[in-house]
C-alpha cells in the first residue's frame, strides 16, 4: 500500500518536528527583545506587528535546528539576523512611519508606477 507523503510548509520552507521544537524553544526568549526593538522603530502598532512577523519568518527560514540556543553566541547571532531583517524591511534611513508603498512595494496607478521613494500619485 502506497502512503502519500504530505509536505507542510511555512513561509515556503518545510515544517519538521525538529524545526517546530527549535522555533518554540527559542522564540519565547527572543520575542520580548524583538518587540521592544520594533517599538523603537515605529510607534504604529500595526507596523510593529509587521516587523515582528518578518522576524518570525526569518527565524523559520534560517532553520533554527542548525543552532544551539544554549550557546550564547548562537543566540546573539540569530538575534542580529532577525534585527537586520527588520531593518531591511523598514528601509535604510526611514525617517517616519511606514507608508502603504513601504509595505506593499511598487504599485501601478493608472499606468504610473508608485514607489516608496515617490510616495504620490501626482
Amino acid at each position: 500500500m502506497n502512503v502519500p507523503t504530505i509536505e507542510i510548509q511555512a513561509a515556503g520552507f518545510p515544517i519538521t518536528a525538529d524545526g517546530v521544537l527549535a522555533f518554540d524553544t527559542v522564540w519565547p526568549d527572543l520575542e520580548p527583545s524583538i518587540r521592544r526593538f520594533a517599538r523603537g522603530m515605529t510607534p504604529d502598532r500595526d507596523h510593529q506587528e509587521e516587523l515582528v512577523q518578518e522576524a518570525m519568518v526569518k527565524l523559520w527560514r534560517v532553520d533554527p535546528t542548525r543552532y544551539d540556543f544554549r550557546n550564547r553566541s548562537d543566540v546573539s547571532y540569530i538575534w542580529r539576523v532577525l534585527i537586520n531583517r527588520m531593518r531591511n524591511v523598514w528601509g535604510d534611513g526611514h525617517d517616519g512611519p511606514l507608508t502603504l508603498a513601504d509595505l506593499v512595494g511598487p504599485v501601478s496607478v493608472s499606468g504610473r508606477i508608485i514607489t516608496a521613494a515617490s510616495d504620490s500619485c501626482a
